[in-house]
């Protein structure tokens, strides 16, 4: 195993080099949008494959099918669901389900939306979350807290705009990957998370009761996720 200094050094050349490829060197063919999406996703796996073969860490499992269909990935879901059911429900409420549906389809009817909602999520899951995950002992609590500490660090660092909202989720997705060991629940909230925003104020033309029920809604999501994912 690579020594830890060594290590927390690769973690920085990642996040560096990831950052660059995938917005500094496209911008010379910008116009072609499959260059960009190919130049991003085999420059991750050549990463990804590179980290597993300087770490000698076995990573196929985390793509197994099998893994898709188990009781940690129902409890992600769980999670996922009763965290945005605040964001749903306001959602519904302000313009009925037939908007909301239609809303959640337009997203990846663009390039630009499959991009965002799809292709990041799982590319950045990739590089954050996977390649630096292959980087530390699984069996070290120590090395665990590092994984989650540099994983969420780093992409917090990447997205300079809003680094309150990344780190959150960094720091969330980071540990779902640890106590699944797959790349799909981790890929999944980051998506979900993509596609529904992060949470909206109450419109102030609802009802006092309802805004009462919506707080009440988000208070008791918050403190739920949490437990939930200590069950995993």
């Amino acid at each position: 195993m690579l020594s830890l200094l060594l290590r927390l050094s690769l973690i920085g050349a990642i996040s560096y080099s990831f950052v660059f490829f995938s917005r500094e060197f496209p911008k010379s063919f910008k116009q072609t949008r499959i260059a960009i999406a190919l130049t991003v996703i085999i420059y991750s796996a050549i990463l990804l494959f590179l980290t597993g073969f300087l770490t000698k860490r076995e990573f196929s499992s985390f793509f197994s099918p099998e893994k898709m269909l188990t009781r940690e990935m129902l409890l992600v879901i769980l999670a996922q669901t009763v965290l945005y059911s605040y964001v749903l429900m306001i959602a519904v409420w302000q313009n009925g389900v037939g908007e909301l549906l239609a809303d959640f389809l337009s997203t990846f009817q663009t390039f630009q939306g499959l991009k965002k909602n799809l292709l990041a999520p799982f590319v950045e899951e990739l590089v954050y979350r996977l390649s630096f995950h292959l980087l530390f002992d699984r069996e070290s609590k120590l090395e665990n807290f590092l994984f989650v500490f540099g994983s969420t660090l780093c992409f917090s660092l990447s997205h300079p705009l809003g680094r309150g909202p990344p780190a959150i989720l960094g720091l969330y997705t980071s540990v779902v990957l640890l106590k699944t060991e797959s790349i799909f629940g981790p890929v999944f909230l980051h998506s979900s998370c993509n596609i529904l925003g992060g949470p909206p104020r109450i419109p102030t033309e609802f009802s006092d009761g309802r805004r009462r029920f919506l707080k009440g809604v988000l208070i008791a999501s918050l403190v739920s996720v949490p437990m939930i994912i200590a069950f995993i």
